[in-house]
């Protein structure tokens, strides 16, 4: 139990501020809030090159000393274990690994108790809920199970993003290809439809070149047969039928008449001229004129090639859909990948639930224990719901904190504090107290001293009053004085 004893502005509160520097370091604000902040405070008027400090402790058996120069040229902090002289760096986890996982958070909120400051961080029980649960978990203080729960929160958020974003991509592709499939079909339908049209085109054209075949062996002449028989019979007639010497001159004249007639048809085939009109009609029969057979042969190959290249692109489309239609691979890894991180996290959050269940359950035991003890057994139990509301139990009713003393309070609040430490740390770390019992009458400071020289643990208290002082050679405990 030490008591460093002061009036006011001797200085106490500088040493409670370099204990707390030199354990976890001081930075300088920026802007505007390095004005009031904790580095310009307490930074030397003169020479402050000499912004430095030493702190020698003990932890398990071994002494340690730690050094910190706070000058922002010449920054360096330094930690060594004084029984076997190994360098540790502080600035790397060493020194919290030694104090047992101890941040500066949790020291404000738990060993660490200011004349302002007795009243602990709103979120101490949920973070001891996290710090212990991580601890009994993994043997690892330092891990955050609270973020762990969060990362793997995050991952199955982000695992979910990724399939939906391939589900959207396979949707519109899908889309896309039904859209294509549509178009293709319908050409395939044209097409279709065209070689049919083609097919009876050329049937038709097929039919009429035969009867055209006809009709052109017997029409090619420029005199038909029939013409050149008539000629022939009637010479034979005259010359056979009309009595000599008549006959023959009648055959002769006859034959002469159909010789100049035969001649005149040529004549008259090989010279008729057309006129305007039967010319303009004679082009345009030519322009509207079906096409030739075999360009209708040609069109029908070509058609049925493109037929077949069309159905062809259908059934690859439709074996790509096909394919579409079954997830992937990537897909499935995935889905199995977001399945596997949230039943992960379905298991840490149970298994949290119940050892969190069984740590408020300790915590409330061990406070109440303290509590009891430091009221001198006024209350039975302190209770914390699963709000972290805090209350006090009697015989007859929950009492909630408002309805309490600011004394009564502040006592719970150091309960708590106290609990919290002990079932933190493995070592049992030093109560730092500055100015705490200024609210505090003189029944409830005796009842807390006894506590805190039971407890067997090293004891700050920084005081502007003897009473602490005379209060513990009341209990008989012993103390050192250290006067500034």
């Amino acid at each position: 139990m030490n008591i460093v004893y002061g009036e006011n502005e001797a200085g106490k509160s500088t040493i409670f501020a370099f204990i707390r520097s030199m354990l976890f370091g001081m930075e300088r604000g920026r802007g505007r809030a390095s004005l009031k902040d904790d580095f310009t405070k307490y930074e030397p008027f003169e020479a402050s090159s000499y912004y430095a400090g030493i702190l020698k402790f003990e932890v398990a058996g071994r002494h340690f000393m730690l050094s910190r120069n706070f000058n922002k040229m010449e920054k360096k902090s330094e930690l060594i274990c004084i029984d076997d002289g190994e360098v540790l760096d502080p600035d790397q986890g060493d020194l919290e690994m030694i104090l047992s996982g101890l941040t500066k958070e949790v020291f404000d909120s738990t060993i660490a108790i200011s004349q302002l400051g007795i009243e602990p961080n709103s979120n101490l029980i949920a973070k001891f809920n996290n710090y212990a649960t991580s601890y009994y978990m993994t043997g690892e203080a330092d891990i955050d199970f609270e973020r762990a729960i969060e990362i793997l929160e995050e991952k199955r958020k982000q695992e979910s993003k990724e399939i939906k974003i391939a589900l959207e991509k396979r949707e519109k592709k899908k889309e896309a290809l039904e859209s294509e499939m549509t178009y293709i079909w319908r050409d395939v339908h044209q097409l279709e439809e065209e070689l049919d049209s083609l097919g009876e085109e050329i049937e038709i054209r097929k039919k009429e070149k035969k009867k055209k075949q006809d009709v052109t062996s017997t029409s090619s002449f420029r005199v038909h047969p029939v013409e050149l028989l008539f000629i022939l019979l009637a010479t034979a007639f005259a010359f056979v039928v009309v009595p000599r010497p008549w006959g023959y001159v009648s055959a002769v004249v006859i034959f002469l008449l159909g010789i100049i007639y035969v001649w005149n048809r040529i004549k008259v085939s090989k010279n008729q001229i057309k006129t305007e009109p039967e010319r303009i009609l004679e082009t345009l029969s030519k322009e509207n004129s079906p096409l030739p057979l075999e360009q209708l042969l040609w069109k029908k190959e070509r058609v049925n090639e493109e037929l077949l290249d069309k159905k062809q692109a259908y059934y690859n489309l439709k074996e790509q859909l096909q394919d579409l239609d079954e997830l992937s691979d990537l897909l499935i890894r995935q889905e199995e990948k977001r399945k596997a991180i949230e039943m992960a996290k379905d298991k840490l959050l149970l298994l949290s639930k119940n050892l969190r269940k069984d740590m408020e359950s300790r915590l409330n035991d061990k406070i109440g224990e303290i509590f009891t003890e430091i009221t001198g057994d006024k209350y039975e139990k302190v209770f914390i719901d699963e709000d972290y509301s805090m209350y006090l139990l009697t015989s007859e009713q929950k009492i909630p904190l408002f309805k309490l003393s600011e004394g009564t309070v502040q006592q719970l609040y150091i309960a708590l504090r106290i609990a919290i430490s002990q079932m933190l740390f493995k070592e049992e770390l030093p109560f730092i107290f500055d100015e705490t019992f200024i609210y505090f009458d003189d029944e409830r400071i005796k009842r807390i001293l006894n506590y805190l020289a039971g407890s067997k643990r090293q004891v700050i208290i920084f005081s502007c009053h003897k009473r602490e002082m005379h209060m513990l050679e009341e209990l008989g405990a012993p103390y050192q004085k250290i006067s500034l």
